[in-house]
């Protein structure tokens, strides 16, 4: 109904234009629940059809808002290190997207959608920055977060009760088997996870453990989500993340964190012993009820079909990266313009596929803005894992909010480096926004750690 949309835009509009950080918890929360329904629906009017979304107009209003407060002289900009970075990488992408206007067979639509991704969803960076000044405000950001993500316990159970996650038939996997929670919920899942296992390591000195059983319990469907996902990839990235945390915490948080997945291990083992004994009481056949769930994960956990090939989903992306790395050929420098189409062969089968759907976000980058868009990329990251190391020397040993925060963002920092060499995460909005929503946490972090000067000031009594 146009008219219930307009309507609920109207509200959102009023409410931000007075109270601006509401457009960001607005953001936070119904990208967790409703995903591409709130950040890729089109603004629909009879049989057209355009590409401006719900977090679009959202985005707007926040700006809007922050403009007015801007001639009031109530917001002033301090630059920090980690922008210029970022600025950087931000104008090699503006040179791309004006550079594949004089390029032929490039869609427009898909040149200008890269570029809104690459450089135009920064904004989020920008705006977070600019709305959460302070301890408080970053609190009550996370207070809407952990909202968003018990909202989120709702897909995993709809999936496990109806066999099919919802919206999860956007993603159809390449082996046999059904998705219980769509690989979008289960990012967002993902990241509150990381957020609950902050809050269970660091219990602020003892007043949070009172709720260690209830954030174990939370902990655990995480898990279950993550394994009835069927997102490999994620498998792989979580794997590895958990491999930094061992690395870098100190030994009696390691030693936690052992503690408390040995007794998840004995829990289901547990529930596993306990549901063959009543299955063989009802003389059911153990080995028939458990031979599907276990098909699934063997496919899902095949290395074999990788390496070999012999996954179709693989297998494509490999012919695509092979295609795509014979195209960076011909520009190496500054690349290919955004927009640009791969063609290949997978086996026999033709195919043609834009090179921002190429799955691996590093790649893209790398053929549509060269080596030099490559290379502002390696040390803006490198910048941000130097820094982050800075920061984690100073918060591992404390038990604080900002700990807590720091581990959350910064574990989905790491995340998100990780998943760009697999998938479309940059290339995708409702992932993207997350990323630059985890940028503005470390640049903040940065600040309160007095390791650079003030982000944002209101006024002159309001300085952080």
């Amino acid at each position: 109904s146009l008219l219930v949309y307009v309507l609920a835009l109207f509200f959102c509009a009023i409410s931000i234009f007075f109270y601006p950080e509401a457009g960001l918890y607005t953001i936070i929360v119904m990208t967790m629940w409703f995903e591409r329904n709130f950040t890729l629906q089109p603004w629909q009017s009879n049989l057209d059809s355009y590409k401006f979304y719900p977090l679009d107009f959202i985005i707007l209003f926040i700006i809007v808002s922050l403009f007015f407060h801007f001639l009031k002289g109530k917001l002033i900009w301090h630059w920090q290190k980690l922008d210029w970075y970022i600025l950087a990488f931000i104008l090699v992408a503006t040179y791309g997207y004006f550079a594949s206007f004089f390029i032929k067979n490039i869609d427009p639509a898909v040149a200008f959608g890269t570029y809104k991704n690459y450089a135009l969803y920064a904004i989020i960076y920008v705006l977070t920055a600019i709305l959460l000044r302070t301890k408080k405000d970053w609190q009550e950001l996370m207070y809407w977060f952990t909202l968003g993500g018990i909202g989120l316990f709702f897909f995993l159970f709809y999936g496990i009760i109806s066999g099919q996650g919802l919206w999860s038939e956007i993603t159809p996997l390449s082996t046999f088997g059904s998705r219980l929670i769509a690989g979008t919920h289960l990012f967002y899942l993902v990241m509150f996870g990381f957020w609950l296992i902050a809050l269970y390591l660091w219990p602020k000195e003892g007043k949070l453990q009172r709720y260690n059983g209830w954030l174990s319990v939370a902990i655990i469907l995480v898990g279950v989500g993550v394994i009835v996902s069927l997102v490999r990839h994620l498998w792989v990235a979580l794997a590895i993340v958990f491999a930094f945390w061992l690395v870098f915490f100190n030994l009696e948080k390691r030693k936690v964190l052992w503690q408390f997945v040995l007794k998840i291990l004995l829990l289901v083992a547990s529930i596993f012993i306990v549901y063959v004994w009543l299955y063989s009481l009802l003389g059911g056949s153990v080995s028939e009820s458990l031979s599907k769930p276990i098909y699934i994960l063997e496919q899902r956990t095949s290395v074999g079909s990788v390496v070999n090939l012999a996954d179709s989903s693989f297998r494509w992306r490999v012919a695509a990266w092979t295609a795509g790395l014979n195209l960076w050929g011909r520009s190496p420098i500054f690349g290919t313009g955004l927009g640009a189409v791969v063609y290949g062969y997978d086996e026999v089968t033709p195919f043609e596929v834009a090179i921002r759907d190429l799955h691996n976000n590093y790649l893209g980058i790398l053929l549509q803005l060269g080596i030099v868009g490559f290379g502002v990329l390696t040390l803006w990251f490198w910048f941000l894992l130097k820094k982050m190391h800075q920061l984690w020397q100073e918060f591992k040993n404390q038990d604080n909010f900002e700990t807590r925060l720091f581990f959350t963002w910064g574990s989905v920092v790491i995340l998100f480096m990780i998943v760009f060499f697999v998938s479309v995460y940059w290339d995708t909005n409702l992932f993207i926004i997350w990323w630059w929503v985890a940028l503005a946490a470390i640049r903040w972090l940065g600040v309160v750690n007095k390791s650079e000067v003030t982000v944002v000031s209101e006024g002159e009594g309001k300085q952080n």
